[in-house]
């Protein structure tokens, strides 16, 4: 086993970790928007993808000192969309 790859597979939990709470965040801020007023929903998601946008950032700046686990978190961080991306492909087939 290469000496890098234990902090790859570590990169790479942290990252879905944290595409995961991005997902919530994101959930949060549709299920708020919901309940705004019209006209004024589009802030509130607006707000919640700026602060997903930092929460990616300090989850990178966290590991840069790691490159194998920079790559792993790096490759986690965009886990979340390819997971939606596939269940709406099998979605669409089924």
């Amino acid at each position: 086993m290469p000496h890098w790859l234990p902090a790859v597979l570590l990169g790479f939990a942290y990252g879905t970790a944290v595409s995961g709470l991005k997902e919530f965040i994101l959930w949060l801020g549709l299920r708020r928007a919901r309940k705004l007023q019209t006209g004024k929903e589009h802030v509130a998601i607006i707000k919640h993808y700026i602060f997903r946008i930092f929460i990616n950032l300090a989850a990178l700046f966290l590991v840069y000192k790691s490159a194998p686990m920079l790559i792993g978190a790096a490759i986690g961080l965009s886990m979340g969309r390819n997971i939606l991306l596939l269940k709406q492909m099998i979605l669409r087939k089924g």
